[in-house]
Parts: structure tokens; C-alpha cells; sequence
């Protein structure tokens, strides 16, 4: 089951490289723009969702906590923020 956590972006470190999702950016890993990134808490991972992995069809991209070295989530008290999660 996934957390209640909006999270807006990731830094991480996969396979000895550095990457870094954002919410509404393309990624590197496939180019597509990340639609959300869920954290699951039991397994401690974060799946990066685009519309071909994890969205549509197809698995989300995992990073493990691990992994992570920065995870920023969105700031709910911005009205801006707000704004742009109700359209």
C-alpha cells in the first residue's frame, strides 16, 4: 500500500549513476514525464510513474530508500501548489 505522501522529486543513484525525477519533467531513464512518485512503506520504495511505466501500462520505475538522497515532497501550505494538484 502506498503512503499519503505527495512527493514532488527524487535524487538518487542507480547503477553508479545520478538521477533525478520531478513530477511533470521528463526522466531520464525512458524520456516520458513523470506523472507521480508513489513510496511504498512496507517495501520502502518509491515507484516514479510515467505514462508507460506505471500509468497506462507496464511497472513503475523502483527506487529503492536506499537509493535516495533527496526526496522533496510538494509544499501543501503553497497555494500555487494547490492550485496546480486540483487541475
Amino acid at each position: 500500500m502506498f503512503s499519503d505522501r505527495r512527493v514532488f522529486s527524487l535524487e538518487y543513484r542507480h547503477d553508479g549513476e545520478d538521477h533525478y525525477a520531478e513530477v511533470g519533467k521528463p526522466n531520464r531513464v525512458n524520456g516520458e514525464h513523470v506523472i507521480a512518485i508513489l513510496y511504498e512503506d512496507l517495501r520502502q520504495l518509491y515507484h516514479v510513474c510515467t505514462p508507460n511505466r506505471g500509468v497506462v501500462r507496464g511497472m513503475s520505475i523502483p527506487v529503492g530508500r536506499h537509493e535516495v538522497r533527496a526526496a522533496t515532497d510538494f509544499d501543501l501550505d503553497d497555494p500555487a501548489v494547490l492550485n496546480e494538484l486540483e487541475n
